[in-house]
This record gives structure tokens, C-alpha cells and sequence, in this order.
């Protein structure tokens, strides 16, 4: 291992214990740690963990400082306005699950995201949201609502979705679920959250149906929730969902990816991928890249998998919506990456 890639490693460590909880800097004695702030701060930033460095704050720069306290005075002003929306939304009895949005560390949120059963009931919660709290419904998709609000100069997005979409296909059916697991999500700390086992599924889902990547915070999040998964609870998600297996193989992959670079940081000499996913994420983790993109052949076979299942199961529905994806910007990716739409900007190579 060279020495760019033994600091990408260590700056990788540093980042992911430190999201942990269990960062030692007295573990790299023969690393001077300020020599790679600027690596932690560019990992950090692209995996949407800056949020978490407020305890290194003093190893940045002073560019890097006055980035840092703007981001994590946005994060406390979202958690702030989260609080208020859940606490109206259940003092109004309204049934929501906040998902894609909090995590078992500090993570830089860029939005709200709320989950409803029904579009009743999310158009209740939307008129709560505007006139109680003086939201603004910027944006209406098919089957998602966008509300905003400016405070102190930044904008706090908040998106309201009738099920678990990508574009106008609802890969999870949210409805069948609730009758099969019982319980959607629980309260934690008055917030209505998401089970993990959901959460999970999400993480795959959209990481291989939308973006085609994947940020250092949900890897570090689908991890987390692996420790602590019910296994029961998510085989019947993917039992009732089977277009999700592959995605959350991937996922899993990816996870086991970032355990063997870490364990490079640890004095591990060589590391053995599990399979071709596995190898090519280490690639991008070596190069210091907190947003790693999912393998094209990975995507590819995703999305023939999920076409046939929707084939197989008579859920034409489904079939057509996915048709109709490539208006979304995940597709645009995907399609640039077989070449049949141009780069705006240079592509990955993985």
C-alpha cells in the first residue's frame, strides 16, 4: 500500500470511528493527523458526515472551519424542525414515519423525509405543516409533495411521500407490509421513525434503482442496522418485495467492503474481496471517496432482475412505471455509464 493510499485508509478510519463513537487518534502515531484533515474533510463532506467532525474541529483549517460550522448549524436546524413537525403531527393523531433522514450518528441532512400510508392522510399533514409552522409547498410531484422553509438564510425541505418511491414507482408495497410485519416504524424520542429493517430496504433500493451510488453515512447506517436487524421482519419485506434481494446483496457487499479497507488501518497486510462488487467499492475507499458509485454490471443486472420479477408476479403496473424511468435522474446516470447519453462532467470508472 502506498503512501496516498495509506492516508485515504487512515482519513477513512478517522472518519468512521469517529462517527462511532470510538475514534483514538493515539492509534496513528505514525500519522500527523493535520497533514490529512483535508482528506477527512472531502470524505467526510462526500459521505454526508461533515456533521459528525464538530469534535475534530480544531485539526481544519479556517476555510474548512467556516464550512463546517455553516453545515452543522443547518443539521441542528433541521433536527430542531423535525422535532416540531413530528410534534404537530402527533398531537393531530396523523400516522407518518420519518425515513432516509436520521441515523445513528450526526449526519448532514439535506431534507425531511416523511412517510404517509395514504395521500389523506398526507395532505392533512401538509396543511398542519403550512399552517402551523409556515411552510410553503414548493414542488408537486405524482406522489410526493416538496414543502420549504427559509430560516437564518437556509432552505428546510421537507418531502411527503404516499409510499416509497423512485419517480412514480412505488418499489415497496408499504400497505401489504403493514398487514404482514404489523408495525411500520416505533417512536424514538417522540419521532415516528422508520423500522430498520425498512430502512435497510430503502438504503438499497434507492442507492441501486435512483442514484446509483451510495454515500459513506448509509453504508455506515445499513451496517448499523445489520448488528441489530430482525432477521424474520426483513424476510418478509423481501419476501413480498423479491426485487429487493439483489439490491440489498449489493448493500451488503458494499458493508463488508469498508470493514476490510478499515482493517487495513488496523495493520492488516492484504485484504481478499468477497466478490467483483466488493472489489471494485474497495478501489474507490483506497482512493479516498466518501459517494461511491455502484458497479455498472451490478446496476445493469439490478434493473433485468427487477424487470423480470415484475414480469413474473403479473405486476404490470409496476412494469409500466419502470418504463418510464429514464426521465429520472438515476437513469440518466445509469445511461451515460453505458454511453447512451453524453457526461455532463467526467464519469467514475469503476
Amino acid at each position: 500500500m502506498n503512501k496516498i493510499h495509506r492516508d485515504n485508509v487512515v482519513a477513512l478510519r478517522i472518519v468512521v470511528d469517529n462517527c462511532m463513537g470510538k475514534l483514538n487518534l493515539e492509534a496513528f502515531p505514525s500519522i500527523k493527523i493535520k497533514e490529512i484533515s483535508s482528506k477527512v474533510f472531502q470524505i467526510a463532506k462526500e459521505g454526508k458526515v461533515l456533521s459528525s467532525l464538530h469534535t475534530l474541529f480544531d485539526l481544519f483549517s479556517e476555510t474548512h472551519r467556516s464550512y463546517l460550522r455553516k453545515r452543522i448549524e443547518l443539521t441542528q436546524l433541521y433536527l430542531k424542525q423535525l422535532k416540531m413537525i413530528a410534534e404537530e403531527l402527533n398531537s393531530n393523531g396523523i400516522e407518518y414515519y420519518v425515513f432516509k433522514t436520521i441515523k445513528p450518528f450526526p449526519y448532514d441532512m439535506t431534507d425531511i423525509d416523511l412517510l404517509f400510508t395514504d395521500k389523506v392522510s398526507m395532505l392533512k399533514a401538509s396543511t398542519i405543516i403550512i399552517g402551523k409552522l409556515g411552510y410553503k409547498a414548493v414542488s408537486k410531484g405524482t406522489y410526493s409533495l416538496t414543502l420549504r422553509r427559509t430560516i437564518n438564510g437556509y432552505d428546510i425541505d421537507v418531502d411527503l411521500q404516499p409510499g416509497i418511491y423512485v419517480g412514480t414507482l412505488g418499489y415497496i408495497k408499504v400497505i401489504k407490509l403493514k398487514e404482514v410485519i404489523s408495525e411500520l416504524g416505533y417512536f424514538k424520542e417522540s419521532i415516528h421513525i422508520l423500522r430498520p429493517e425498512l430502512e435497510l430496504a430503502v438504503i438499497a433500493g434507492h442507492s441501486t434503482f435512483k442514484d446509483f451510488s451510495i454515500s459513506l453515512a448509509n453504508v455506515m447506517h445499513a451496517d448499523y442496522i445489520l448488528g441489530t436487524i430482525d432477521e424474520e421482519a426483513l424476510l418478509s419485506i423481501l419476501r413480498y418485495n423479491i426485487h429487493l434481494v439483489k439490491p440489498v446483496i449489493i448493500v451488503y457487499s458494499i458493508v463488508n467492503a469498508l470493514k476490510n479497507v478499515i482493517e487495513l488501518s488496523s495493520g492488516k497486510k492484504t485484504i481478499k474481496p468477497g466478490n467483483h462488487i466488493e472489489a471494485l467499492i474497495i478501489n474507490q475507499l483506497m482512493k479516498g471517496r466518501g459517494n461511491l458509485v455502484i458497479p455498472l454490471k451490478a446496476s445493469v443486472e439490478t434493473y433485468l432482475d427487477t424487470f423480470q420479477a415484475f414480469l413474473k408476479y403479473h405486476e404490470y403496473g409496476s412494469l409500466l412505471e419502470m418504463i418510464k424511468l429514464p426521465s429520472s435522474r438515476g437513469i440518466g446516470i445509469l445511461f451515460r455509464r453505458v454511453k447512451l447519453l453524453p457526461y455532463d462532467s467526467d464519469p467514475i470508472n469503476v
